[in-house]
């Protein structure tokens, strides 16, 4: 829900994104949908847990990778704390889909 929230906002910068998730076929529940705001805005990636909201800068680097929510998250302490490559590559092995440590290796 968090990823559709913070697409939806991207792509409709005028409307309010809970009005147009309520107006879906299958609408979620306004509770899923707030605890989603106050997830976003407990990660920084939007400025304000209500239901008019902008995305902050953390958020459009969410936007703009499309990778999971916590991993972005990862990346964004490593970029406050001055370790961005590292912070990346540490992303990149847990965005894979099996362990690094299970993985064959050519060498061996």
């Amino acid at each position: 829900m968090d990823t559709v929230i913070l697409n939806l906002r991207t792509i409709v910068d005028e409307e309010s994104v809970t009005n147009l998730l309520l107006e879906c076929l299958e609408p979620p529940k306004i509770e899923n949908i707030q605890r989603s705001l106050d997830s976003l805005h407990k990660s920084d990636f939007i400025d304000q847990p209500m239901y008019e909201f902008d995305i902050t800068s953390l958020g459009d680097l969410v936007v703009s990778l499309g990778i999971d929510l916590p991993l972005v998250d990862l990346i964004g302490l490593g970029m406050k704390l001055g370790i961005t490559s590292a912070a990346i590559e540490i992303a990149n092995v847990l965005s894979l889909p099996q362990s690094p440590w299970l993985t064959p290796n050519s060498l061996i």
